[in-house]
């Protein structure tokens, strides 16, 4: 006789306790990794980028400083140190303001063009070049010596020069394609506005007594010399208004030449003829903190970090923007001279 035994059950009591993961659990945790590296990685990029912008305003902050330091001790604001280079371009007054831009003067001048004798402000300021760097018919020794002061020098290569085909260390004069390798990459450099400081302006001292003077120092970033400034208004349709409170600016129907410009970070210029005898030029940078266009209105907000802007919304002097590319910093001092020096 054969018997029949129950086969027992599992219960849940008898199974033993599972070692190991689930593809499942795998996949989730592959992914939450993977987030976690992008996030990293980005970071990385991030600061990556921080720290080239860190790296260009501390440089143009040195390069600023040795601005003034050169236009100080090479006596450039003094007016007997500057030239016309542009026939017919006529002199400034006493207290209009002059721009001093040498490199883009002597740089035009090499290339076979006209040099601009003028800077397109609310008025047309007057573009000079200076004693120290010009040469009587020689645009490339002109250029070269304008290089030399209005370029800044310290912004040194530190990666070494590559080897020759045998692996030896090449000096440091090395350029690939023409043999050298200059120590300053010469990325910076600068234009200077030059102007009787207004406190003097609005007063009775004579010319020859006054000791101040306003000097603003640009600082150009790898500058195209041949790209040139663009005002606002500049032909019909254009116009310029504030929009309070604070230094908020509407621009209607910018120039499309002047829109590409138009972005946080960069910097404009601001000026009117003051309507004080001899009508002086008053001006102020402003650098663009945001920008916004108004819906297909054609009207473009910004808004501008600076000093509040002295002159009222409504019923003030017209105001005029001037876009100039390449700019970095703007410097602005007023500095006390002997004037019988």
């Amino acid at each position: 006789m054969f018997s029949v035994h129950p086969i027992p059950r599992c219960s849940s009591h008898d199974r033993r306790a599972r070692s190991g993961l689930s593809l499942l659990e795998v996949l989730f945790s592959i992914f939450i990794i993977s987030i976690g590296m992008l996030g990293a990685a980005m970071l990385v990029v991030v600061g990556n980028q921080y720290a080239a912008e860190a790296n260009l305003k501390d440089r143009a902050a040195t390069c600023g400083t040795g601005a003034f330091h050169q236009i100080v001790a090479r006596g450039i604001y003094r007016p007997g140190s500057w030239l016309n280079a542009v026939a017919g371009t006529p002199n400034p007054g006493p207290y209009q303001p002059v721009v001093i831009d040498p490199l883009l003067i002597h740089f035009r001048q090499l290339q076979g063009t006209a040099p601009p004798g003028a800077f397109r402000m609310a008025i047309n300021v007057p573009r000079r070049t200076w004693t120290g760097v010009n040469i009587t018919g020689s645009p490339a020794q002109s250029y070269a010596l304008a290089r030399e002061v209005f370029t800044w020098q310290d912004d040194l290569v530190f990666e070494p020069p590559p080897g020759d085909a045998n692996g030896r260390p090449l000096p440091l004069t090395y350029r690939p394609g023409s043999g050298t390798l200059d120590a300053s990459e010469g990325q910076f450099s600068w234009m200077a506005i030059i102007q009787r400081a207004w406190p003097e302006i609005r007063s009775s001292l004579p010319v020859a007594q006054q000791r101040l003077w306003r000097i603003t120092v640009v600082v150009f970033a790898r500058r195209n010399l041949s790209e040139r400034e663009h005002r606002v208004p500049d032909g019909s349709g254009s116009s310029v208004q504030f929009y309070p409170p604070g230094n908020n600016l509407i621009l209607q129907n910018p120039q499309t030449e002047v829109q590409p410009y138009l972005l946080p970070d960069r910097w404009i210029l601001l000026s009117v003829q003051h309507p004080a005898p001899g009508n002086p030029v008053f001006y102020q940078w402003y650098r663009i903190v945001s920008v916004t266009q108004l819906g297909n209105t054609g009207r473009w907000l910004l808004r501008l970090d600076g000093p509040q802007w002295p002159y009222p919304a409504a019923g003030g002097p017209s105001v005029t923007v001037t876009v100039v590319p390449d700019v970095v910093a703007v410097y602005d001092r007023v500095i006390a001279v002997d004037p019988n020096r």
